[in-house]
């Protein structure tokens, strides 16, 4: 059987309009710059330069070239006053929040045929996961008490709820284990 390789959106450089956006950095002329480095050495890196219309990217690539492209900003208005911003995909034109860049070309996750890592997990990963998630609902610590891990202010119903939730992932992810592993020391639960 072929070996299944896919490619992830978090292995990739991104530009995140929403995070620009809430640092302010789309304002007409603001330009600003970002790095991904490997014990002190820069992997690559990713600047830019906002106008109306339209972001000046300039990014470097390991062992590459450095690249620049000009992504269409888009205005749209919203219901409640104010407005939302896109970027315009350079391949399908479609409008994004989110441009990764792969080979030197920015485009959206579906034209660069990326995955979510989440969109590969096992249903045990999964289970595992969104157990991780509950427990911290419930305190910070991670660890579950009876009656006793409920956040301040968290109603008790609420707190049984999720609770409950917590009791039945563990109940999948010990049937996963001992299904798959038949003579582990948690076939006796």
């Amino acid at each position: 059987m072929k070996p299944q390789i896919r490619r992830y959106t978090q292995d990739y450089p991104c530009l995140n309009l929403t995070a620009l956006t809430k640092c302010g950095y789309l304002a007409t002329g603001y330009h600003g710059e970002i790095k991904s480095t490997l014990h002190g050495i820069t992997v690559w890196s990713l600047a830019w330069r906002a106008t109306d219309s339209y972001i000046e990217l300039y990014y470097s690539l390991p062992y590459k070239r450095d690249y620049q492209r000009t992504v269409k900003l888009i205005h749209q208005q919203a219901h409640y006053g104010g407005q939302r911003y896109y970027l315009e995909c350079p391949t399908c034109g479609e409008k994004r929040k989110q441009l990764y860049i792969v080979s030197g070309e920015p485009a959206c996750r579906l034209c660069h045929q990326l995955h979510y890592k989440s969109q590969s997990e096992s249903p045990y990963e999964r289970a595992g996961r969104k157990l991780d998630k509950l427990l911290t609902k419930v305190d910070n610590l991670g660890y579950r008490f009876d009656g006793y891990g409920r956040a301040k202010g968290q109603h008790l119903t609420t707190y049984r709820e999720i609770d409950k939730t917590i009791h039945q992932l563990q109940q999948e992810i010990c049937a996963y284990i001992n299904q798959r592993f038949p003579n582990s020391f948690l076939g006796i639960f």
